[in-house]
């Protein structure tokens, strides 16, 4: 279970995808985070010279993806963290996510 301001949610599972991705969704949008993990926020370019300015953007953006990133990876049950351990961005982890229970999902429904 995650706890972040005293809202709690079940960790991701093989059987509980749809209702963990409402709630980590809220959890991300609550915590400015939600345009990382959708790639709507995109890592800035890095310049060819040294300008401070734009170091300091993408540092500040790599920050706040992590910061995404890990808010993922903390509501997931360890047993599933192994699909995802090479993931460098919470876009990259949350389509790896989105690849593996959507889809299983469907295949699912569709046996049903």
């Amino acid at each position: 279970m995650i706890i972040a301001s005293n809202i709690a949610i079940e960790k991701l599972s093989k059987d509980n995808y749809d209702s963990w991705k409402l709630q980590i969704e809220a959890i991300l949008v609550k915590n400015d985070h939600w345009n990382f993990v959708t790639g709507a926020e995109r890592k800035p370019e890095v310049t060819g010279d040294a300008d401070a300015d734009n170091a300091t953007v993408v540092v500040k953006w790599i920050s706040d993806d992590q910061k995404a990133k890990a808010d993922i990876i903390l509501s997931i049950h360890p047993s599933q963290l192994s699909q995802i351990k090479n993931c460098r961005t919470s876009h990259e982890l949350w389509t790896k996510l989105q690849n593996i229970y959507a889809l299983k999902d469907q295949r699912e429904k569709q046996r049903s």
